[in-house]
């Protein structure tokens, strides 16, 4: 009976130390995990600087945000003493010489007809947005089931007659000649008011987040070829110059939390504490590497770079009277937009 046990032992003590060895891997993806390798609180070397997220419903890097009161939009300006007020793709435009490409009349008249036929095609494609989670839930049930097939569900049918209704109103406005041949013009075709179904918080937050990281601040401003460039305009250049890049990620949107159910996903339970601290301390204070985090928990995405962060160690509970334990109260500071 000894033996067995002292084997029931060694057994026991295998197994804790696999459970360990596999925590720690799990820990290692996101950098150096012992917590006296990791500094309290630091700050990176490198200017983060303030950016804008250039709003969508504002077109972007195509908003005249130098002077939106000065000049009237998607008209051209062509008065020397104004062209402070241009956005600054007009002014990455003039400076390559094609301005005078900007078909203002033509993007004018086909945003007008966008406005004729934005209200229901917003409204379907919030419809179908609506439709995706619980597409996404019956794939996940039926995965096992080879005969099953979405397109076949009461959703599923009615996500691809939306998305022919869809097809058919966008397809009005190609009837409008429209040749998109400028940075103006493509920016707010693209990231503007060229767009439908855009949410009052689409914007650049994560071009802006990942170039404030990355790139030197601008603080001068320049003339060139008789363009004048603000410190705003070469960040708003910097920030759409960063929208497509490649990112890695740690941690899941997660944009459906109401039931039970999706609330064990782990795309709920993700990023854990310890993910948490050991990515900052080592980023941080280790590399001396700023990042970018989505500091929204929901839906939305707002992105903001890392400057600095700080931690302290406490009790882990603090008891109250009651013999209950009582909630920690944690203060995070974050990063305000601005123009520059």
């Amino acid at each position: 009976m000894k033996k067995l046990a002292f084997l029931a032992g060694i057994v026991t003590l295998l197994f804790s130390l696999q459970a360990l060895a596999a925590y720690e891997d799990y820990n290692k993806r996101y950098g150096e995990y012992r917590f006296n390798k990791l500094p309290e609180k630091a700050a990176v070397s490198k200017t983060v600087w303030v950016g804008q997220w250039w709003s969508y419903k504002k077109d972007g890097v195509a908003a005249r945000f130098n002077g939106s009161y000065a000049v009237k939009d998607y008209e051209p300006i062509t008065d020397e003493a104004k062209l402070k007020y241009m956005s600054p793709v007009e002014k990455l435009d003039k400076y390559l010489g094609r301005y005078d490409k900007i078909d203002f009349a033509a993007l004018k008249g086909y945003l007008d007809k966008k406005k004729t036929v934005e209200s229901d095609v917003d409204q379907w494609i919030e419809e179908r947005r609506g439709l995706v989670y619980k597409l996404n839930r019956l794939i996940e049930e039926k995965q096992n089931d080879p005969s099953f097939k979405w397109q076949d569900t009461e959703e599923g049918k009615k996500y691809v007659d939306l998305g022919k209704k869809i097809e058919e109103k966008q397809a009005e406005l190609g009837k409008i000649e429209l040749t998109v041949d400028t940075a103006y013009e493509w920016e707010v075709i693209n990231h503007g008011n060229g767009q439908f179904g855009v949410q009052y918080w689409w914007g650049h937050c994560n071009a802006w987040a990942a170039a404030a990281c990355v790139e030197p601040e601008a603080a001068k401003e320049a003339t060139l070829k008789g363009v004048p460039f603000n410190p705003g305009d070469a960040k708003g250049l910097l920030t759409e110059s960063w929208m497509e890049c490649n990112s890695s990620f740690f941690g899941s949107r997660n944009e459906q939390h109401d039931d039970a159910e999706a609330r064990e996903k782990i795309d709920y339970n993700d990023v854990t504490p310890a993910a948490f601290h050991i990515f900052f301390a080592d980023q941080v204070g280790n590399r001396d590497k700023s990042f970018v985090i989505d500091e929204f928990t929901g839906q939305e995405v707002w992105n903001q770079p890392v400057k600095a962060y700080w931690a302290k160690c406490e009790p882990q509970y603090e008891i109250g009277q009651d013999g209950k334990a009582v909630a920690e109260k944690v203060d995070v500071t974050l990063t305000n937009y601005g123009s520059w």
